[in-house]
């Protein structure tokens, strides 16, 4: 692998559907909140509404993968703020993902911005999700035995580019 390769995280239309949803339904629960809050006094879960929704939000938004970023030695995970980085050194197995019924989601949103946090399936146990397009997803197992789940326009290049990597 001579050159950087950079690959968009493209979003599934189910991906984009729940996103626009649950904006509008953030919109309309902060409306009504601020709006009786006006109407009736200020009571401390009100002001803690306030607060967090927008903080998760925020939360969420900066953790969404933006692109891939494919170098001759690391694996880029470029999000809206912020990046993973992997050596590509330190990647035991690289492999399509096919779904399944048998994920779970510990903590984080599933659907929403994308698949982003923690899960877990049958196959490979625990991992951390940056998925955007189950169609396009991917596992990582790294020789620390972490697993990572993630998504990119072309993932059969960057999957077929990344083993080549492991002859050298």
């Amino acid at each position: 692998m001579k050159n950087i390769k950079i690959k968009r995280v493209h979003w599934e239309s189910q991906v984009k559907s729940i996103t626009v949803a649950c904006f509008l339904l953030i919109l309309l629960v902060e409306f009504i909140i601020v709006r009786d809050t006006t109407k009736g006094g200020v009571e401390l879960l009100d002001v803690l509404a306030i607060l967090a929704i927008p903080a998760v939000t925020l939360f969420s938004i900066i953790k969404t993968p933006k692109c891939i970023v494919l170098t001759s030695s690391q694996l880029i995970i470029k999000k809206q703020l912020g990046e993973k980085v992997l050596n590509l050194d330190d990647i035991l197995v690289i492999e399509p993902y096919t779904p399944n019924r048998s994920d779970v989601r510990v903590i984080g949103s599933g659907g929403f911005l994308g698949y982003l946090g923690r899960y877990k399936n049958v196959t490979v146990g625990s991992y951390y999700s940056y998925v955007c397009d189950l169609n396009k997803a991917f596992f990582i197992t790294t020789k620390q035995g972490k697993s990572i789940m993630l998504s990119c326009e072309d993932r059969d290049t960057v999957i077929r580019s990344i083993k080549q990597s492991f002859g050298n």
